[in-house]
């Protein structure tokens, strides 16, 4: 192989090596995050999100009247919290994706403060004294 031939593969290789990466990244990133007007991916929620999809999905089992509501009632969020990824051993694709952000979150089970929690600017009121 002569010297120029070795000099063209070297810099082909060095191509592939920096700049492939990234390029599969930025595809990655993309396809992960669903675009809302912020620009960033909603919060997604047990009340909002996670309690829906087991509603739909987990009927008439896990949710009142049903045969194993007393050992495992899907409609308790401290129920889909305690179980955690394993929620996912039934859900495919997008479903399973969301229970995934959902944990990922940290499991927020609402939008906002949590119930009972002082607000950020009582809090701040709080700091200032």
């Amino acid at each position: 192989m002569s010297t120029r031939a070795r000099h063209a593969s070297g810099r082909v290789l060095l191509a592939l090596v920096c700049v492939w990466p990234s390029a599969v990244l930025r595809t990655t990133l993309a396809r992960s995050q669903t675009s809302t007007a912020g620009g960033q991916a909603p919060i997604v929620t047990f009340t909002d999100d996670i309690g829906p999809l087991l509603s739909a999905n987990c009927r008439p089992c896990h949710f009142k009247g049903g045969k194993v509501f007393d050992r495992l009632p899907f409609d308790q969020y401290k129920t889909a919290l305690k179980l955690g990824s394993r929620l996912n051993t039934r859900f495919k694709g997008d479903n399973a994706d969301l229970v995934t952000r959902w944990i990922r979150a940290g499991s927020p089970e609402r939008r906002g403060p949590a119930k009972g929690s002082p607000s950020l600017a009582l809090m701040a009121g709080r700091l200032r004294r």
